[in-house]
C-alpha cells in the first residue's frame, strides 16, 4: 500500500459520475480570409539543401554558419535567435504559418504562448496543439489566434535543433 499523505482520502473508490471540466478558452473562431501570411521553410542539417542562412545582418554560408556559431538549421533563411521578431501582429489577428520542412530531419514545431490548429486542404489532423511533428520534406500550414500579448518564441522543441539555429520569436502587440 501506497501513502503519499497522511490524510485521509477524499473517497473510498473512484466516482462513478464523470467530472465535467471548465471549457477551455482558448479561441476558435479562426479568420483564415484575413489571416497574416507567414512562410516558414525548415532547412539546415546533413543531406540539407541550406546553402546560406542570415545570423542578425550577416548572411553566411553553411560552413561559416557551423564554424562560427555551431548553427546548422535556420528558420525563413535566418539561424540563431534573431534580434527582430520573424512576424508583429496585433492581439486578435489570426495569423496562418505555412511550414515548409526542407531538411531531410523531423521538426517538432513548438508555438510558445498560443495553440493551433492545423488547415489547408487536408489536414491531417484538426485538434488544437502547441507542437507538429514535420518530417522530411512534409508541408502543413497552421494557423492560430494571436490573443496573447507579448514576445512568443517559435522553435523546433528537438532541443538539439534549436541550439543549433532553429528558433525564432514574434510579438504580439496589445
Amino acid at each position: 500500500e501506497m501513502i503519499y499523505t497522511p490524510e485521509a482520502p477524499l473517497r473510498d473508490a473512484p466516482s462513478s459520475d464523470p467530472i465535467a471540466l471548465d471549457a477551455n478558452p482558448v479561441p476558435t473562431k479562426l479568420d483564415l480570409a484575413n489571416a497574416v501570411e507567414i512562410d516558414m521553410p525548415m532547412e539546415g542539417g546533413a543531406m540539407g539543401r541550406m546553402l546560406t542562412a542570415r545570423v542578425g545582418d550577416q548572411s553566411m554560408s553553411l560552413r561559416e554558419l557551423v564554424r562560427e556559431h555551431g548553427f546548422a538549421w535556420a528558420l525563413a533563411g535566418h539561424a540563431g535567435m534573431p534580434k527582430k521578431p520573424m512576424f508583429t501582429v496585433k492581439r486578435g489577428q489570426t495569423v496562418r504559418v505555412a511550414m515548409r520542412n526542407r531538411s531531410a530531419w523531423p521538426h517538432a514545431m513548438h508555438l510558445h504562448g498560443h495553440h493551433f490548429r492545423e488547415v489547408g486542404d487536408n489536414p491531417s489532423e484538426t485538434w488544437w496543439r502547441d507542437t507538429i511533428l514535420m518530417f522530411r520534406e512534409q508541408e502543413k500550414t497552421v494557423a492560430f489566434v494571436a490573443d496573447n500579448p507579448g514576445k512568443w518564441m517559435l522553435h523546433c522543441h528537438m532541443l538539439e535543433h534549436h541550439e543549433g539555429g532553429m528558433g525564432t520569436w514574434f510579438e504580439v502587440e496589445a
